[in-house]
């Protein structure tokens, strides 16, 4: 009976042993499950991160694109306008020739009458008074 509780004794100690064993890896096991949450919240915390970033950079590529239409809209309105300029330069070119030729005319109808004016006064016999 002695040998009985003598064998009963060593394997109620290396049960215990065995159970000391199992707690310390549960325990490291509960460290690496730890551990391992602690790195999915890095994880989750640098996605939140990543999405505010890519949310901003949209909203900035939104507002250059806006930026952008609204530049080629003030190009196409410049492109008018400056067309529009180009017919008005035109039409004033062409005044400017008419004007230039009446000038030319207005000039040549002077240069006839002082001519008959001329052939006029020579045609003509001087006053009394100035011959005397």
């Amino acid at each position: 009976m002695k040998e009985l509780a003598l064998q009963t004794s060593r394997a109620t100690e290396d049960i215990g042993q065995r159970i000391a064993g199992i707690r310390g890896h549960s325990l490291d096991s509960v460290d690496a499950v730890t551990a391992i949450a602690g790195i999915v919240d890095t994880i989750n915390g640098s996605q939140t991160s990543i999405a505010a970033a890519v949310e901003e950079q949209s909203i900035t590529i939104a507002e250059i694109n806006r930026n952008i239409s609204e530049v080629a809209k003030g190009g196409q309105i410049m492109t008018e306008d400056l067309g529009e300029l180009s017919k008005m330069a035109d039409a004033n070119q062409a005044r400017a020739e008419l004007t230039l030729k009446a000038a030319f005319e207005l000039v040549q109808i002077t240069q006839e009458i002082d001519q008959a004016l001329l052939e006029g006064l020579r045609d003509k016999p001087a006053p009394a008074a100035l011959a005397a």
